[in-house]
């Protein structure tokens, strides 16, 4: 069974100014949909035949313009429901690799080529009402033909107006909405022709003159082309509107309200929607702090969608993230973004006010296998950035080697190394000392432990808690080559 969206503003919206409603279908409810469009197309087909052929052949008995009027009407209407059958077999097709939307698009050019047939129509009947009434005097005769075709006609546009109405609301189908609509002229048309044939018959016994009952059938007629002429155009709005990817006025305003509130975002974002069919489709562009990681920026990017979604339930969305640099960036946090940007690493970045001004104090790592001059050029290539991206700012690049190979640690001498260890964090600030870890490598030893700190401390004297074990331990034990101290509250 088919999932049918609640009704929202912007899906009546949508509705009224493209002729779609919002649906949205799994893949086996889209088959489902397709069987029973096709369906509805196929019998409107048949019934579209069976009103043609019986109303052509009481016009050419009776002569009267009205029934032939529309005998015409149902005609075009058979031309307009093949087309409708076509574009609705081929609309159903899934994307592929020339039409990566869908084939929707189908529909709207059948309905357009199907008001087309209609307006020809219309002028052909109208100058034929126009001949009758001022050049000819055509009677019409058996009127109670006309009559029996009429109340035939207009039983079948009724149950066939109503039931397409209903396929096509719930599967987004315009095509079938033409269909809908052509029907539903017919059966005002045959009434109004109905009425005509009612007004000639009063007049035949009312004994007027050939000339007013032919303009009275005429009258008829031409009250049915212009009925055509005025359905046509509502329907050749609503083709013209989604082939021209027209939306409802507000709609994309309050796509970019919706992406504006997701927590994160930088500046104004912008969008653009367009419909395909039954299927919503969004781009949207926002703006994130440069130098998030790409993971935030999709989940930012996520929380984007889920927000658009709010106000186009089931939108395919479109996210683009644009790096913008916060007002309130540091020089610290600009000088990281730009490194990152050159493919550059960096870290311990200083800021310091001087007498001569801004100064950035950093260090710079390159591949250990780097030559001196490479290296030195990465540097200069970094200053002269920072210098464009932060005026006046004085950059020193300190070199050093990245480690990236992998070092083999094996099992030192315990007892020994642990006594100089201990006996080095005897004293400080810390509240206990546990987990020691003692191993050694071709560089010498490797040392690691946790230490207790309070866990009100600010991170700052922390991190001067942990260098003065760094400096303790290294004093007492020789052979160090790194110490990793690692702070938990006590």
């Amino acid at each position: 069974m088919s999932r049918i969206e609640a009704p929202t503003k912007h899906n009546e919206d949508a509705q009224h100014s493209t002729g779609w409603s919002h649906v949205h279908l799994s893949r086996e409810e889209l088959r489902a949909s397709s069987r029973e469009k096709n369906w509805a197309a196929t019998t409107s087909m048949l019934a579209a035949v069976v009103l043609t052929v019986t109303k052509l052949t009481v016009a050419l008995l009776t002569g009267s313009l009205g029934i032939f009027s529309e005998a015409m009407h149902s005609g075009m209407d058979l031309i307009g429901t093949a087309l409708s059958f076509a574009a609705v077999r081929i609309s159903s097709r899934p994307p592929d690799a020339t039409h990566p939307y869908g084939h929707a698009k189908f529909e709207s050019l059948a309905a357009l080529f199907a008001v087309f047939l209609l307006g020809i129509t219309s002028i052909g009947i109208l100058r034929e009402a126009f001949e009758r009434v001022f050049e000819t005097s055509v009677v019409p005769t058996g009127t109670f033909y006309g009559v029996g075709v009429l109340l035939l006609s207009i039983l079948v546009d009724f149950t066939r107006s109503r039931y397409l109405k209903r396929v096509a609301k719930k599967h987004g189908s315009q095509a079938l909405a033409a269909d809908a609509a052509h029907f539903e002229t017919d059966l005002y048309s045959s009434i109004t022709v109905l009425l005509g044939l009612g007004l000639v018959a009063f007049g035949g016994a009312a004994g007027w003159s050939p000339q007013w009952l032919a303009a009275a059938d005429a009258l008829a007629g031409a009250s049915v082309a212009v009925i055509i002429l005025v359905v046509a155009g509502r329907l050749a709005l609503r083709a013209v509107n989604s082939l021209t990817d027209r939306v409802p006025p507000n709609l994309v305003d309050d796509v970019v309200a919706a992406a504006s509130q997701a927590p994160g975002t930088l500046g104004d974002p912008s969008a653009r929607v367009r419909f395909l069919g039954d299927q919503a489709y969004a781009d949207v562009s926002i703006g994130v702090p440069r130098g998030l990681s790409l993971e935030r920026s999709r989940a930012l990017s996520d929380e984007v969608v889920a927000k658009v979604q709010d106000v186009l339930p089931h939108a395919d969305v479109v996210v683009r993230a644009v790096p913008l640099a916060p007002e309130a960036e540091s020089a610290v946090q600009a000088a990281t973004v730009t490194a990152a940007r050159l493919g550059l690493g960096i870290h311990h970045v200083r800021a310091f006010q001087t007498p001569l001004g801004l100064r950035l104090d950093m260090h710079m790592e390159v591949p250990a296998h780097m030559t001196l001059a490479n290296a030195h050029e990465q540097a200069d290539r970094l200053e002269a950035e920072l210098a464009r991206e932060i005026v006046g700012v004085n950059a020193q690049v300190h070199i050093e080697p990245r480690h990236e190979d992998v070092h083999t640690l094996v099992e030192a001498d315990r007892g020994e190394i642990h006594r100089l260890v201990e006996r080095a964090v005897s004293s400080g600030q810390h509240s206990g000392i546990h987990d020691i870890e003692v191993l050694r490598s071709e560089h010498g030893y490797v040392v690691t432990l946790h230490c207790y700190l309070p866990a009100d401390m600010p991170i700052a004297a922390a991190h001067n808690v942990t260098a003065e074990i760094e400096r303790a331990i290294r004093e007492q034990v020789p052979g160090i080559y790194r110490i990793t101290v690692h702070p938990e509250p006590a």
